[in-house]
């Protein structure tokens, strides 16, 4: 494994508790034939949002490694498609992606 036996990657890195699947649970929540020009609807937005909320993200300032929860970025909600939506991180934005078959 990089960064050692036990999983860890150098540096910030996504990782996702192994009991729960949220890259199956995003893939649920989002259109999967694309979102272009998608009118998201509250309780879409909501079920997203709660998903991405799931999922940490790990920050490590050279000495402490800490877990936060990413944000879904609701100002570039339309650029949200059927493989990746954006999110915020303690870094800055970024994307939440997962395999496409496509």
């Amino acid at each position: 494994m990089p960064g050692g036996g036990d999983g860890r990657l150098p540096g910030p890195a996504v990782r996702r508790r192994r009991a729960h699947r949220p890259a199956a649970s995003v893939r649920e929540a989002v259109p999967g034939a694309g979102t272009w020009d998608h009118r998201w609807t509250d309780a879409e937005r909501g079920r997203l949002r709660e998903i991405v909320a799931g999922i940490r993200y790990w920050t490590c300032d050279g000495l402490n490694e800490r877990p936060h929860a990413l944000r879904l970025d609701e100002d570039r909600i339309g650029e949200a498609d059927e493989a990746w939506v954006p999110v915020l991180t303690p870094d800055g934005p970024g994307m939440l992606v997962w395999h496409n078959s496509d």
